[in-house]
């Protein structure tokens, strides 16, 4: 980690620990996305899946029926209220997608965030979401999405959501 960099560089770690293992001397720092303040505004859709369904899925993780994984569908520098106003649509969201958890925990949502292929998901809830946000629950059993029942966006709901706000 420390290759190429200054001596006196300060790291920070978005959790208490697996990043404290790679550079020991790391100041904890809260995930700059709990930073923002998203207008909350009023849901319209009870459930909401957004799952992965990249190389970070877990194997074992379903993909309900209605699923959106919304992350793939922005790269760096797409518009952040885009997405955020996506989010902001639902009462109950189910992900295993970190900043869709972090954006629903802000939103005031009832969030069931469910682990990644590795421990970033379940450091960060224990670091700040347990501690900070009532309404998210860490899940560790799949079974759930297997039965959930979501409303899908139509295509044509989310093309007009995109072009509207240019």
């Amino acid at each position: 980690m420390r290759d190429g960099l200054p001596k006196d560089a300060i790291f920070y770690a978005r959790d208490k620990g697996e990043s404290l293992r790679n550079v020991e001397d790391a100041r904890f720092c809260h995930d700059m996305a709990f930073f923002l303040t998203p207008e909350p505004g009023t849901p319209t859709r009870k459930v909401g899946a957004f799952m992965r369904e990249d190389g970070e899925r877990p194997a074992n993780a379903p993909i309900p029926p209605g699923n959106r994984d919304i992350s793939a569908e922005g790269r760096a520098h797409t518009p952040v209220r885009r997405f955020l106003d996506q989010i902001a649509r639902y009462e109950t969201i189910y992900t295993n997608r970190l900043h869709v958890s972090i954006s629903g925990a802000l939103l005031g949502r009832r969030v069931h965030l469910f682990p990644n292929d590795y421990l970033k998901n379940e450091l960060v809830f224990e670091a700040t979401l347990k501690p900070n946000f009532p309404n998210v629950s860490f899940e560790r059993d799949y079974e759930e999405l297997r039965n959930l029942t979501v409303t899908p966006d139509s295509i044509w709901t989310r093309l007009g959501t995109t072009f509207r706000r240019k």
